[in-house]
Order: C-alpha cells, then sequence, then structure tokens
C-alpha cells in the first residue's frame, strides 16, 4: 500500500493485454473507463462540468501563476497536492 501505479500499486484494465490504470468500471481510459469533454473535437477525459482541463475544467493550483490543476487541498502535485510514491 502507497504506491505509485509504475511501482505496483493501482489496479489495472481487465481487458487483456492492456496494462494501463483503471479509472472507472474496471477499465481505463483507452477502453472507456471515462467520461470524455464536451467541447466540439476535443476527447480528452473530463476533469469537472464535462470539460477536460484544457477547456476549464477541474481546479487549478492555488499558488500564483501556476496553471497545473488542483490534485489536493487546491495544489498541484509539483506544490504539493499529490500523493508521493513509498517506494
Amino acid at each position: 500500500m502507497g504506491l505509485c501505479f509504475r511501482h505496483g500499486g493501482g489496479t489495472r484494465c481487465k481487458l487483456e493485454d492492456c496494462d494501463s490504470q483503471v479509472l472507472s468500471k474496471g477499465l481505463c481510459y483507452l477502453h472507456g473507463g471515462s467520461k470524455r469533454c464536451n467541447a466540439d473535437g476535443c476527447g480528452r477525459q473530463v476533469a469537472s462540468k464535462g470539460l477536460c482541463c484544457g477547456h476549464g475544467g477541474g481546479a487549478r493550483c492555488k499558488i500564483k501563476d501556476c496553471e497545473k490543476r488542483a490534485q489536493f487541498q487546491d495544489l498541484c502535485f509539483r506544490h504539493g497536492g499529490g500523493t508521493r510514491c513509498k517506494f
């Protein structure tokens, strides 16, 4: 426990020969495990409100001039908002 996906944590996609991380329903992003952005011509993963991060979905990091997506406590991974691997 406490390991990142790369070091053996998390769950793998249930489709045969796919080693990607599960997002929902036992499936990875490529195999339908998440919703797609509602913006015209965009197929990226939804962050919130039906939109990907690039089209205004999801919260941004609260650090001034940082444009990255907030992951925890309104901070991006770089500014301390993510969980570090215990490896």
